[in-house]
């Protein structure tokens, strides 16, 4: 709803209408039923373009009212709160206050008691409190010193020590400090206490005590030997009495522990040799068509042929002295002999048998 009477005519001017009916419908007349009929419209008011203008130049007047009254109250709200904001921001820096007339020309404001007044110089100077007295109470002007602990002095000026007086290293000590004299000296140094530092070597004039004389230490002398006397001294002559001798202890037999061999080791080598040749050695005088090898050596001995490319192992005994090898890769060792220790076979024992060719087995074994 429009609270102001005029504006309910603003749209009637826009439109240009001298009855201000927006649409002419045409009823229709093959209407199967008679609908009600509307209810009459309120009568409008038609305003007059003089009217119009005057509603215009109303609301121009009033916009330039309200312009000039609420400009100057809006500037003097913002004014207010930049005041406001540069005294808090001012007092939450400087934890101070400030005489009247000093800083950025904010107020200072000094609060007042029934006992104390204050009072500004001309100088800018902060204010000072003066305070009556009562009856009855006394008031000091300075707090009394603090007594100084036993001992102590307070340094009057400022100075530079070291912690070994040999060692050059300046420790700052101000003015003010208290220290105390321990006693030690050395050269032109000594040493005092001076609390949170410890033992401090200082000039000893610093601290006001007089320096150490050099006195020359006296060398310690060595003690004289007393001279030799040139009486000489009579040695005793020597006793004639024999000197009994231990008899000789009787030398213990040194009986040769036997030693025990851990195992025993056999040469075996295998030599080319004829047919007649091999028919000369004991027990090969006979051979057949296939025999083409005689072992020579201890009988009782188990030994072993190892064809390599096949690795078969064929066992004999050294007392069958002919041998039939075929031509493969052959290996022939000692496997063991009737002492049970474990045998060790080395020598030309490894061979290929060539067609025709008669092969002479040296069996040795080695001390």
């Amino acid at each position: 709803m429009v609270s102001s009477t005029l504006e309910w005519g603003t749209p009637v001017l826009y439109l240009h209408s001298p009855d201000g009916v927006l649409f002419n419908i045409q009823q229709s007349s093959a209407e199967p039923t008679q609908r009600p009929e509307p209810a009459p419209a309120p009568e409008k008011t038609q305003i007059s373009p003089a009217q119009s203008s005057d509603t215009r130049e109303g609301l121009h007047r009033l916009w330039t009212i309200l312009t000039v009254v609420a400009l100057p109250v809006l500037v003097a709200v913002i004014g207010i709160l930049f005041i406001l904001s540069g005294l808090f921001r001012g007092g939450s820096s400087t934890g101070t206050p400030t005489a009247a007339g000093e800083g950025s020309g904010a107020p200072a404001i000094v609060a007042a008691s029934s006992t104390a007044t204050n009072t500004s110089e001309p100088t800018g100077a902060p204010p000072t409190a003066t305070f009556e007295s009562t009856p009855g109470s006394t008031q000091t002007s300075e707090p009394e010193p603090t007594p100084l602990p036993a001992d102590f002095v307070r340094l009057e000026e400022t100075i530079y020590g070291r912690f070994d007086p040999n060692v050059p290293g300046n420790v700052r000590l101000d003015a003010g400090r208290l220290y105390r004299f321990t006693g030690p000296r050395q050269g032109r140094y000594c040493r005092a206490e001076f609390p949170a530092n410890g033992l401090v070597w200082v000039l000893c004039a610093a601290i006001g005590q007089p320096e150490p004389t050099n006195t020359p230490v006296p060398k310690p002398t060595a003690p004289t030997k007393p001279a030799p006397s040139l009486t000489p001294t009579p040695t005793p002559a020597p006793s004639l009495t024999p000197t009994p001798t231990a008899a000789p202890s009787p030398t213990p037999s040194l009986t040769p522990t036997p030693t025990v061999p851990s195992s025993v080791t056999y040469q075996v080598d295998v030599v080319k040799i004829s047919l007649e040749e091999m028919k000369t050695l004991p027990g090969c005088d006979n051979p057949t068509l296939s025999n083409n090898a005689c072992i020579v050596g201890p009988g009782k001995l188990n030994m072993a042929l190892d064809a390599l490319n096949t690795n078969e192992v064929f066992p004999f005994t050294s007392d069958a002295r002919l041998l039939t090898i075929f031509p493969t890769q052959t290996r022939i060792r000692v496997v063991s002999d009737s002492s049970a220790l474990p045998v060790t076979t080395i020598g030309n024992n490894t061979f290929v048998p060539e067609p025709g060719q008669y092969y002479k087995i040296v069996v040795k074994k080695e001390l």
